[in-house]
């Protein structure tokens, strides 16, 4: 219009030049992307169905500010093709995406874009992850409820959910050991694997007490098994 046009000249420029134009668009190397080229020398990719909300066609014209939107679009169709790459291989918790997508160099508004969209989508949820790595550890390398807590922050999960989700787990959950029979059983391998290497009684406690404590077992449990141990 004739009222846009005059912005554009009291902004320097006349709306030509300010315009961009879509010069082509091709098939991307993935067979769901297609990629945009505006004005000649700027090359943009996005997933086809994108392409059909944004109604585009070779030789469109688009405003700046169009542009920028599909920049993000763009940017937040990567992130969120990373995500679900990350989610292919292992569960993971909401923090854990997020800082995955920030050391790949995603701005703040595709990740929060995604982010939201992977939530609204079932994909992330941070109690139900806490409960699957409590249960494999405790399953496969069984440590105490002090070192679930950490790796579980290392994770994102804070200490409330973390402690909540153990406590429901090892006193509901009978498939599950206890911490005690947990610190009994790497009790016994490292008595029979370890032990023999000190040969002083005082040396062997103070070895196993603090191969149970990195193991983050509490010092109530480590005390039973080893005087269990003794007494055996």
């Amino acid at each position: 219009s004739s009222a846009a046009s005059d912005v554009y000249k009291r902004q320097g420029g006349d709306m030509e030049t300010m315009m961009h134009e879509v010069t082509a668009i091709e098939p991307g190397r993935d067979p769901d992307w297609v990629v945009l080229t505006i004005d000649e020398d700027r090359r943009i990719p996005l997933p086809t169905g994108d392409l059909v909300k944004l109604d585009l066609a070779r030789g469109d014209s688009i405003t700046p500010e169009s542009l920028e939107r599909l920049e993000l679009a763009s940017e937040t169709a990567r992130a969120r093709k990373s995500a679900l790459n990350l989610l292919a291989h292992r569960a993971r918790s909401r923090s854990e995406i997020e800082q995955r997508l920030h050391r790949k160099a995603y701005g703040q508004a595709s990740i929060d874009g995604v982010m939201e969209w992977l939530n609204g989508m079932g994909y992330i949820d941070d109690q139900a992850f806490a409960e699957a790595f409590v249960r494999d550890r405790m399953r496969l390398r069984p440590r105490g409820r002090r070192a679930l807590v950490a790796e579980l922050a290392q994770k994102g999960i804070d200490r409330e959910m973390a402690e909540t989700v153990i406590a429901d787990l090892t006193e509901a959950e009978s498939g599950l050991p206890s911490f005690q029979d947990a610190a009994a059983a790497f009790t016994e391998k490292w008595v029979r694997t370890r032990g023999k290497r000190h040969k002083d009684r005082w040396a062997r406690r103070r070895a196993l007490y603090s191969a149970l404590a990195r193991k983050g077992f509490s010092s109530d449990i480590i005390r039973t098994v080893m005087e269990e141990v003794e007494s055996d």
